[in-house]
């Protein structure tokens, strides 16, 4: 017994990728999870046999006829006996993670409204044209 981390590139997030990778590993009676990532590529690790887990990379490599597989990272670990089952993850935000976005979206906030300050004080000076005043 065998497990193995494979991370997955190219057009692999929504386009059902997660589902034909759970599919494929039930029917290999695999044990592991599924999930993306939010850097665009799907992380799967799962376990089970060696013979088991090279047909299975194949069919992770060839993937969904509606993902594109640019590239495929495989890391082999020590069989763990971890997982009861294989399941389809949903990606959990980090603290870290989290926080980096919220410095992002405050960024872009300040921005916007320093922009639209600047656009207020535009539209309530008063401008001067042939010798009329104009809003």
């Amino acid at each position: 017994m065998k497990r193995i981390q494979i991370l997955i590139s190219g057009k692999v997030q929504g386009v059902s990728f997660r589902f034909f990778v759970y599919q494929k590993a039930l029917a290999l009676n695999l044990k592991g999870f599924v999930r993306n990532l939010p850097n665009g590529q799907v992380e799967i690790v799962v376990e089970g046999e060696e013979k088991v887990l090279k047909e299975f990379l194949e069919i992770c490599k060839n993937g969904h006829p509606t993902a594109q597989v640019a590239k495929l990272e495989v890391k082999e670990y020590s069989y763990k006996k971890e997982f009861n089952d294989f399941e389809i993850k949903r990606w959990e935000i980090t603290r870290k993670y989290r926080s980096s976005i919220l410095e992002k979206i405050h960024l872009f906030l300040r921005n916007a409204i320093k922009s639209i300050k600047k656009l207020e004080d535009l539209s309530l000076k008063e401008i001067k044209v042939e010798g009329r005043t104009a809003l």
